[in-house]
Formats: C-alpha cells, sequence, structure tokens
C-alpha cells in the first residue's frame, strides 16, 4: 500500500505534512526524513521525555520507521532524559534503534514491544542505564546487533538469542554474570567485553561460539589464562584482544581452536616467558599464514636460550610481530638466530 501510494502520488498535506512523515510541526522538537519507503525519525534535541511521547502521538501516515536516533555527540551535553516507559513510542515500530550520550538509567521491561519482529540493531550507549530486561532478547527474532557499552549495569542475565552476531557490554565495570552468559547465543560472531573488570576467564565460556570472527576482552584483570580458557569450536576466530590485562601465567592449550589466520593482542600484560610448550602448538597452527600476526609489545621476558627454539625459527618469526620487545627494550625481530647457535 505504502509503495502504492508513492507512485499515485495520493498526497494529502493539510492531513499528512511530509509525506510519508508526519507534519512537521506535530512532531517537533524531533524531526522526520525519508528515502523512499525508509522513514527515520531524530528525536536528538529533545528536553524532556514528554515531547518524544507527544511526538509519536501525531498523527502518522505510517508506524514503520527505519531507524529512531536519540543521541549527541559526545562533546555535547547529553540528552536530558532518564527514563523510558513502556508506551512512549506508541504503535511505531523500528529496524534500528540508537540512543546515546543520555542520561537515560531506566528503561521499560517492553518499551521495544511493537519492534519484537522488525528491530536488527539496537544501542543504548553512553548512559546511566544500571539494569536491562535481558530476557526479553529471545523475543526480538530479527535482532543482530546489540550495544550496551558505557553504561552502569550491575548485572547481566544469560543472554538468550538465535539471530544475535554482535554483543558490545565494554565500559560497564563490575557487572555480576555468569559463565554460560553466552551459550545461548551461538550466532554470535562478534563479542566486545572490555573493560568490565573480568578477573576470572572461566574454561569454555565460548564453546558455544561455532560463527565466532572476534573477541575483545580488553581492559580487564585477567591474571592467569587457564587451559581452555579461549576455546572454540570450530576454527572460525580470526581475532582476539587482550590487551591491558595483567596476564602472568599461561597454561597450555589457553587458546585452542582458532582459525589458521590469527591476530592475538596482548600488549601491556605482564608476560615474563615464552615457552615453546605453551606457544609453539599456537605458532605451528597460524605461521602457515602471512597475515597471521602474536603481538605482545612491550614485555618482561629475559631473551636468552630460553626464546633460541623461537628467534631460529623463520615462519614462526614471520607473524611474531616486529614491535615485540624482551625486557631489556631490544626488539626480537632485531635479534640475530646466529647468537643463539651455542644453545642446547
Amino acid at each position: 500500500m505504502f509503495a502504492f501510494l508513492l507512485a499515485v502520488g495520493i498526497l494529502i498535506p493539510s492531513a499528512l505534512g511530509q509525506f510519508p512523515c508526519p507534519n512537521a510541526i506535530d512532531i517537533l522538537p524531533c524531526h522526520c526524513t525519508a528515502d523512499g519507503e525508509d522513514i527515520d525519525m531524530d528525536c536528538s534535541n529533545i528536553n524532556v521525555v514528554d515531547q518524544i511521547e507527544h511526538a509519536f502521538m501525531a498523527d502518522m501516515p505510517f508506524t514503520a520507521f527505519r531507524k529512531l536516533t536519540i543521541a549527541r555527540d559526545l562533546d555535547q551535553n547529553a540528552v536530558p532524559i532518564e527514563s523510558l516507559g513502556d508506551r512512549v513510542f506508541g504503535d511505531a515500530t523500528f529496524r534500528e534503534v540508537v540512543i546515546s550520550n543520555s542520561y537515560l538509567s531506566d528503561i521499560g521491561n517492553n518499551v521495544f514491544e511493537k519492534s519484537f519482529s522488525t528491530l536488527e540493531s539496537l544501542t543504548l550507549s553512553h548512559g546511566l542505564l544500571n539494569r536491562y530486561n535481558f530476557a526479553t532478547l529471545n523475543l526480538f527474532n530479527q535482532l543482530t546487533h546489540l550495544d550496551m557499552s558505557h553504561n552502569r549495569l550491575s548485572f547481566v542475565s544469560d543472554i538468550i538469542s538465535n539471530s544475535l552476531q554482535l554483543i558490545d557490554l565494554s565500559w560497564n565495570g563490575g557487572f555480576f554474570y555468569s559463565p554460560e552468559l553466552l551459550v545461548g547465543a551461538p550466532g554470535l560472531t562478534h563479542i566486545y567485553l572490555q573493560n568490565i573488570d573480568m578477573h576470572d576467564l572461566t574454561p569454555l565460556m565460548f564453546a558455544a561460539q561455532g560463527h565466532l570472527d572476534t573477541l575483545d576482552l580488553a581492559g580487564n584483570f585477567v591474571h592467569m589464562m587457564p587451559s581452555d580458557g579461549l576455546w572454540f569450536p570450530n576454527d572460525t576466530v580470526t581475532n582476539v584482544v587482550l590487551d591491558n590485562n595483567f596476564v602472568l601465567d599461561l597454561s597450555i592449550e589457553f587458546i585452542f581452536g582458532t582459525s589458521n589466520k590469527l591476530s592475538l593482542s596482548m600488549r601491556n600484560n605482564s608476560l615474563s616467558d615464552f615457552t615453546a610448550e605453551i606457544w609453539q602448538p599456537v605458532l605451528e597452527k597460524v605461521s602457515g599464514n602471512t597475515k597471521s600476526r602474536i603481538v605482545l609489545g612491550e614485555t618482561n621476558i629475559q631473551c636468552g636460550c630460553n626464546i633460541a627454539w623461537l628467534v631460529t625459527s623463520t615462519k614462526y618469526m614471520r607473524v611474531f610481530d616486529s614491535t615485540n620487545q624482551c625486557a631489556d627494550g631490544s626488539l626480537f625481530s632485531d635479534l640475530d638466530p646466529d647468537s643463539f647457535a651455542h644453545c642446547p
């Protein structure tokens, strides 16, 4: 029907305003734009939440929106909304929602109920949220992207979603979660858990992610990498980030089941050894692909005969990043393999 109305040019300006958008005056300070059948609503300039509710009570030719935006640049004053009730958006449905840089601390359990069958991407970032009803995620059968980074979440219940591909819970310091947090989301390809005060990495925590490509755990407090801590089932993982942790102890097979093309970044940790027992299986798996990289940056590793097995292997050094440094500041890549010829 929408396409037919556009094609035949049935416009009723006095009732509909800028078809297919509502009358512009009726929805101020929100504004609506349309590109063919795609309709977007931007309410970033609101001062109180009542203005959102008022806008969505306006006479609307169509209630199926492509995108809702309530966001401001981070160098601007935050959007002054603290809560969103369940009926604030009326009968509107959305495929994408972006609410960012706001004072939002509370959101109704069913605020996007009308979008259960349409929502593909939900961003609630850079706010003050301390809770969210994650149990409703399973009702969004088209949802692929969830970004709730930079909030104050205190608890995240186990995620259950067959459609979710990307989740970002970064910068929610200290929230509680179970080791089964992601078991119910087998389709995830990208997981971002930066700066969540993670101290322990539970073995097999990511064993359900058979399609995973990227795992980012940067900025946490992980000291020990247990066996199977980074165990992946289907050799799909190409990017693992452990920068800015406190990793000191590594167990055999701390990482297993990655792709043979792997970028493993562990900058700014506390590594003091690089033993063949632990690292040779990793390098054997990835050194056949010249795009693989093992990135350690500055380390506490004393570069003597203990690393002869590494430095004298051309194929291993090819994927061992050129920025990696010994404890004395010398680059691994500058070490002369011949100087290790006397090593047993």
